[in-house]
């Protein structure tokens, strides 16, 4: 007798469901941690089974919808910032990381043959900016727990706390490398950071549009709410401490 057509009956399709899970409805169920420990080991240095496979560009497609305008809940953050907090990855580690990225590194849209250099007074700076909003990221408030957050360059130029300029005017191209240098007016003042976790901080990369709507927010918002002030000085700082 010919199946083409043929539908299952709910009935029909649950018994060979419960046949196919050996009579043990595994729905809800988590393994142990004795388990988890025995599948981890057994899959350990194997690869994963899509590595090397391309995948075709319908699927990419249909995955980046799919995952359009999913965010992820503060406490899913909170949660992945415990499980992450006191690890490292190994010296060995960073330096595949560094070998398979030789050639050229890239940050948002700008590829370096070399990292970008921070300015010699940023390691000082960069603290002051993290106490003066006290540890909490700028745009969703998350504190930092076990993990630092992001010290951003509000113009997006890393070497602005040595930066000077004799007419007393900045310029930039928010670090967009098909954007000339005068491309984005700053004004008197290039030293504007926030502190930002990392979700956030992935939100202020791209294109020099996305670039320029942050810049704008994060000036404004320095500018409004905290009277054009984004970090301690030194004396505030020996003050805070105690």
């Amino acid at each position: 007798m010919p199946s083409f057509g043929f539908k299952h009956s709910e009935e029909s399709k649950e018994r060979m469901r419960i046949a196919k899970l050996g009579n043990k409805i595994r729905v809800g169920m988590k393994h142990t941690p004795e388990t988890i420990k025995r599948i981890s080991e057994n899959r350990r240095g194997k690869p994963a089974w899509n590595k090397g496979i391309e995948m075709p560009d319908s699927f990419c497609e249909t995955m980046s919808k799919v995952q359009k305008g999913k965010t992820i809940s503060d406490l899913q953050k909170i949660k992945i910032s415990n499980s992450l907090s006191g690890k490292s990855h190994s010296e060995s580690h960073n330096m595949k990381v560094y070998e398979s990225q030789i050639g050229g590194f890239w940050i948002g849209n700008v590829r370096y043959n070399v990292l970008p250099k921070y300015c010699e007074k940023w390691k000082d700076v960069n603290p002051r900016v993290h106490a003066f909003f006290d540890y909490k990221c700028v745009e969703c408030g998350i504190p930092e727990n076990g993990h630092s957050h992001i010290g951003h360059h509000v113009f997006y130029v890393k070497e602005s706390c040595c930066w000077y300029n004799e007419d007393g005017l900045y310029f930039t191209n928010l670090n967009c490398k098909k954007h000339p240098d005068h491309d984005y007016f700053i004004g008197e003042n290039p030293n504007y950071f926030v502190i930002l976790c990392p979700t956030c901080h992935g939100k202020t990369n791209g294109k020099f549009e996305n670039r320029k709507k942050w810049a704008d927010y994060f000036k404004e918002l320095i500018d409004t709410k905290y009277n054009g002030k984004c970090y301690f000085t030194e004396e505030e700082m020996k003050e805070k401490m105690g």
